[in-house]
């Protein structure tokens, strides 16, 4: 595992996937002179709540589904999906799990465990404030400790002990059966820390709404990117 590896590339793509922005509603040419068209309402502090349950929960409210504008619970579905692909390359590269080389039902495995850890993401929405024309929202993130708890706690004497089991030849480090072994080692040892998550010290994140070209509300900078590295800690 190298203390020299960064996430940042990857939360970006992992977010640029998930993180639905909101569209306006055009109008028809011709509208029906009896039914004007009803704007929807921006509520600033479901719409980022909205995001974040998307992103990590897989959960979609009719709620936060209206405010999309053209979005339906299926193309988000789809992209949390490709989120939690991006999220568990993360997570094989910090622990050197060799996903693409593992046996299809450890790949279920893992994926499952990925969805398993970002169900038990936990933030505060605070109350929205108006900013120019956007809004600021703080949210309190308390980062998931079971990756952290694993790194520190669980891998050093596993990797000690694979490592002295290899050169003694009792483990080909190339074989299937060690690839899917250290996958599964690392997942039940992430697993067990799940079964009564842990979380660190509540951190403040601001995030910034912002309208977009269109004139619709988006997250904007690096708000979702703030976020993410907080919500599960990969700690150096």
């Amino acid at each position: 595992m190298s203390n020299k590896f960064t996430r940042t590339l990857s939360l970006i793509l992992a977010l640029a996937l998930c993180a639905a922005l909101l569209v306006g509603c055009g109008k028809d040419d011709e509208p029906e002179p009896t039914a004007e068209p009803t704007e929807q309402a921006f509520d600033p502090a479901a719409y980022v709540k909205g995001g974040l349950d998307a992103v990590y929960l897989g959960e979609y409210s009719d709620e936060y589904i209206a405010m999309l504008g053209g979005e339906t619970k299926d193309s988000c579905a789809e992209r949390y999906e490709r989120g939690m692909q991006v999220s568990l390359e993360v997570f094989c590269t910090y622990f050197g799990i060799k996903y693409e080389q593992c046996s299809e039902s450890v790949r279920t495995e893992l994926m499952e465990l990925m969805r398993k850890l970002y169900k038990c993401a936990k933030y505060e929405i605070g109350t929205p404030e108006q900013s120019g024309e956007g809004y600021t929202v703080e949210v309190k993130v308390s980062p998931i400790a079971a990756v952290a708890q694993t790194a520190q706690e669980d891998y050093p004497d596993f990797a000690k002990g694979a490592a002295e089991r290899i050169a003694s030849g009792e483990l080909d480090k190339g074989s299937q059966s060690f690839i899917d072994w250290w996958a599964k080692s690392i997942h039940d040892m992430v697993n067990a820390h799940l079964v009564s998550p842990d979380y660190l010290d509540a951190q403040a994140v601001t995030v910034t709404l912002e309208k977009n070209s269109g004139g619709s509300f988006a997250f904007s900078g690096t708000s979702l990117a703030d976020v993410d590295a907080l919500i599960v800690s990969y700690p150096a």
